[in-house]
């Protein structure tokens, strides 16, 4: 007898607790599956990062790391180099790396970047700096760009000299490409003071420059011409909104400075909305890991993951009326 109410005891015990853990477990991140994936834009993450402290730096790179949601930032000046981790979601500066690049006896990143651009000559435009102090010898990383050539370059922090100088031809030196700068200044005054270049890449085989600009707002995705700098295409993405407005200018007859000609305003549906579509196929118990904007022949579609223990879901779905494009699940 005694024994029976003693395990009643027990069980009663562990009721009470039972119910005291589940509502605080509920509202665990563990049990959490609803994430905040509305992400800052690039211009607004480059502000947060210069914004930290009152010393003036030189914007290197910018990138979105989609796995970790945070922009990965480079900035430098006379004295340092900084790797900044800023939140993709609240633009909080998570992480403030320095690198001092004027210790010692080592040479500033402006004295590197004039001994590379004065060996490369004219029409080169530095893409990337970066001091490498990881091994014994430390030396200045550096990419060059130009209308037909890429450098990579490794200079000595110490001495200057450069010990490593890599170029490879982009295209046939027949064709004369218009230069990087030129093409920054082509799209930033058709798009105005308020948006800054993030991205020039070229395209060999269709001698295109395909040029990503940013504001707070909104995003551009611009083809240009490589050879005669005429504005070819033109995408501005509504970052608040979700829509994107386009513009097609292979027509020679078309004014390059008429933003209105031929505009198509395509309704997006949201990146909430692509969540929730996917979630009908596969539930809410799969956290989201990852989720980008992607264009296929300029059509616009989600790229979006899950992953539910062991198992990713992986979906592609189109960007303007919802439908799933493809789904996958890998385990």
């Amino acid at each position: 007898m005694k024994q029976w109410i003693r395990n009643s005891m027990y069980i009663l015990a562990g009721l009470f607790v039972g119910l005291t853990l589940v509502p605080a477990l509920a509202n665990s991140p563990i049990f959490t599956t609803s994430i905040n994936t509305s992400f800052i834009t690039e211009a607004e993450a480059i502000d947060a990062a210069m914004n930290y402290t009152d010393e003036v730096f030189e914007l290197v790179s910018v990138k979105l790391d989609d796995d970790d949601r945070e922009y990965e930032i480079i900035l430098v000046n006379n004295e340092k180099s900084v790797e900044v981790d800023v939140n993709a979601i609240t633009g909080v500066v998570d992480d403030w790396d320095v690198t001092w690049i004027r210790h010692g006896d080592l040479i500033s990143v402006e004295e590197a970047k004039a001994i590379a651009l004065n060996r490369a000559g004219e029409g080169f435009s530095l893409i990337e700096i970066k001091l490498d102090d990881d091994d014994d010898d430390v030396e200045y990383e550096i990419t060059l760009l130009s209308e037909g050539f890429k450098i990579e370059v490794e200079i000595d922090a110490k001495t200057g000299e450069i010990i490593k100088w890599e170029a490879e031809g982009l295209v046939s030196q027949v064709t004369n490409l218009i230069s990087i700068d030129e093409v920054k200044r082509i799209v930033l005054e058709r798009a105005g003071t308020s948006y800054v270049v993030i991205s020039v890449e070229l395209d060999n085989d269709d001698q295109e420059y395909y040029v990503t600009l940013s504001s707070v707002d909104s995003k551009i995705k611009a083809e240009v011409d490589a050879v005669t700098g005429q504005i070819k295409d033109w995408d501005i993405i509504d970052l608040v909104s979700g829509s994107s407005s386009q513009v097609s200018q292979d027509d020679s007859s078309m004014d390059s400075n008429d933003s209105s000609s031929n505009v198509k305003l395509i309704v997006m549906i949201s990146k909430e909305r692509a969540i929730e579509i996917a979630r009908i196929r596969i539930g809410d118990a799969p956290v989201l890991i990852k989720l980008e904007l992607d264009y296929d022949d300029g059509h616009p579609y989600y790229d979006i993951e899950f992953k539910s223990d062991d198992i990713e879901y992986e979906f592609e779905i189109d960007g303007i009326d919802g439908t799933i494009l493809e789904f996958e699940i890998d385990d």
